[in-house]
């Protein structure tokens, strides 16, 4: 059983290997971790900017026209 638990830990370790020699994570003082967690907040970071940027500008802010900012105009401009 010992040997088992062995195996499947030293596949894990391969793949972390693998991907941490290919970025060089531990060489540059992190952990593969740090660097999901890090990934996770920047994406939903960006998710809350294409959401909130929209709402913002196209709130009902007029020109001397009249007219304001399609929401989904600013939408697809954000995300761009």
């Amino acid at each position: 059983m010992a040997t088992a638990t062995k195996t499947t830990s030293k596949k894990k370790n391969e793949s972390v290997n693998g991907f941490d020699r290919f970025f060089e994570i531990t060489k540059r003082g992190s952990t593969w971790l740090t660097e999901v967690r890090g990934g996770v907040v920047i994406f939903m970071t960006m998710v809350y900017i294409v959401i909130l940027n929209p709402i913002i500008l196209a709130g009902g802010a007029t020109d001397v026209d009249g007219n304001t900012l399609s929401f989904l105009a600013v939408g697809s401009a954000t995300a761009l």
